[in-house]
């Protein structure tokens, strides 16, 4: 027991995360970047471990001074709330240290979404080839389906269900669930799937099963996985394309999604399952968005209404219409 240092008890809860909870690079980084920070504090500082309450006051005193926010102060008690929960399952420690200290009081900021005309705006691009259609199924499928960048990096051609219009899909912590293609995005899906047959066998790539190419759906010109980081240069090429003025990337797609089913009526519980959330409180904040949407229609529209509110995008007209 005398070799497991506060170090070393990090490290093991780090590989936990990635290697049994199967958590996203990308949180693994953050994660292991937060509790480090810790690490680092409570040496210099001389801090006892497990830390007591004034040792953790001290830590946050720290990361107030040092300029982060109220957000990000937050993100590094969530890291180190996983680590001493690992650490309570694993009888190290008895009480979690963390257990009365509360997350500071943050601003809630509410999703980015675009206007359904601003989504078309980005489908309008005339197709060149494989990689236009491929381009164009991206757009499609991440507003059709609500599914996460990394999830459709990850979808695999046994994945998909062309019949019935829906994809399986692998997400946090190796949840699985269907995401659903409407008519749009089957069309399109269809006519990639054609390019990229061509595209494998010219270049040698001959594992086939049941006459189709397996592997992933999305790939790149030379046959290869697309990565994440290329799906997002796509989607903000076809934003930048199209003129909108704004940022956009895979995650605006999905708030999109998310927003614009809330506004057809869709229920709260029912845009958590295609989220793929684990919780609802994550998916509360559309409520949000559809409250804020109202009150700014109300705002332009109504004859007592603030004329000062400012625009929401190009689409003012077709939105009060």
């Amino acid at each position: 027991m005398s070799e497991l240092t506060p170090a070393r008890l990090a490290e093991e809860y780090l590989d936990y995360i990635a290697g049994v909870r199967r958590l996203s690079p990308c949180t693994v980084r953050a994660y292991s970047r937060d509790v480090r920070l810790y690490l680092e504090y409570s040496q210099v500082q001389a801090v006892s471990f497990p830390p007591d309450r004034r040792g953790l006051r001290g830590f946050l005193g720290f990361l107030h001074r040092n300029g982060l926010s109220p957000r990000s102060i937050n993100r590094v008690l969530s890291a180190l709330r996983g680590w001493f929960r690992y650490l309570q399952k694993r009888e190290i420690i008895s009480v979690d240290p963390l257990a009365e200290i509360e997350g500071l009081k943050t601003n809630r900021r509410l999703p980015e979404f675009l206007f359904a005309q601003e989504i078309d705006k980005m489908l309008s691009f005339e197709e060149d080839g494989f990689t236009g259609s491929r381009d164009h199924l991206i757009i499609e499928l991440l507003y059709s389906t609500g599914c996460r960048v990394s999830e459709a990096a990850g979808i695999q051609i046994k994945d998909i269900r062309v019949a019935e219009g829906r994809i399986r899909v692998l997400g946090k912590g190796d949840n699985e669930r269907f995401v659903y293609l409407g008519g749009p995005a089957r069309k399109v899906l269809g006519e990639y799937l054609s390019f990229r047959e061509a595209l494998l066998r010219r270049r040698g790539k001959d594992s086939l099963q049941g006459g189709v190419f397996e592997g992933n759906l999305l790939v790149n010109q030379n046959g290869g996985a697309l990565s994440v980081r290329s799906i997002r240069n796509i989607v903000a090429e076809a934003a930048r394309r199209a003129e909108l003025g704004k940022h956009v990337s895979p995650h605006t797609m999905r708030h999109s999604f998310a927003t614009h089913l809330m506004d057809k009526g869709a229920g709260i519980r029912t845009v958590q399952e295609l989220l793929g959330h684990s919780s609802l409180k994550a998916t509360q904040v559309y409520t949000h968005v559809e409250l804020d949407r109202l009150r700014w229609v109300h705002a332009k529209a109504h004859p007592h209404g603030s004329k000062n509110t400012p625009d929401r995008g190009s689409n003012t007209k077709d939105e009060i219409s």
